[in-house]
């Protein structure tokens, strides 16, 4: 995918859980990268939260 195609969105982390839960309710085959992304951009900012204590 192109970065023209692609926008950031700013989410508190229960806004994406509660994305990731609505997303549960779909056919796995059709979310399923979604849900990956947004699981991996949590880690990464745990990871960066967890690196400046």
């Amino acid at each position: 995918m192109h970065k023209d195609n692609t926008i950031k969105i700013q989410l508190s982390i229960q806004e994406a859980e509660t994305i990731i839960l609505a997303l549960g309710n779909l056919p796995f085959n059709q979310v399923y990268e979604v849900i990956g992304k947004i699981h991996s951009q949590l880690q990464d900012h745990n990871q960066s939260i967890s690196t400046q204590e």
